[in-house]
């Protein structure tokens, strides 16, 4: 009986530890998106769930790439990828009002969902580049290039 008593308080316990460790992590991830947007002049979010097509892989690719090389040229733009079926994106998934797949432009405090504009050039690099830059111009007053 005794053995038993114990093994159930240290299951007890041992889960209660797991989850303040589950709970921390996820703290932890949201509070690093969220420091990493507050951060960048851009912040580029884009948002997914476990499955995806082509396009939505596209899009990441490609998001993620022209990110990369306006960060490169010296723009402070930074790119950020938030599985959204992930329990620890629900905060972001709330507070961006974000449905499946979506990308946005987060700059001086305003967040554009530009998931419409974008997914159909999803599959064609250079367009795709070409108008997030311009985008990223447009909010910013700046080439961003």
């Amino acid at each position: 009986m005794a053995a038993i008593a114990v093994m159930a308080m240290a299951a007890a316990s041992c889960g209660s530890s797991t989850e303040k460790s589950a709970e921390a992590e996820v703290s932890s991830v949201v509070a690093s998106v969220e420091a990493g947007i507050d951060s960048a002049k851009v912040a580029v979010v884009y948002f997914h769930g476990d499955r995806r097509c082509k396009t939505c892989v596209a899009v990441e690719k490609n998001a993620r790439a022209t990110v990369e090389k306006l960060s490169a040229n010296g723009a402070n733009v930074k790119f950020f990828e938030v599985n959204a079926d992930r329990s620890e994106a629900t905060q972001l998934v709330t507070k961006y009002q974000v449905v499946g797949s979506s990308l946005l432009v987060i700059a001086n405090g305003e967040v554009s969902n530009i998931t419409s504009e974008f997914f159909p050039l999803g599959k064609d690099g250079a367009a795709f580049e070409k108008a997030l830059t311009e985008w990223i111009g447009l909010l910013t007053g700046s080439t961003a290039e």
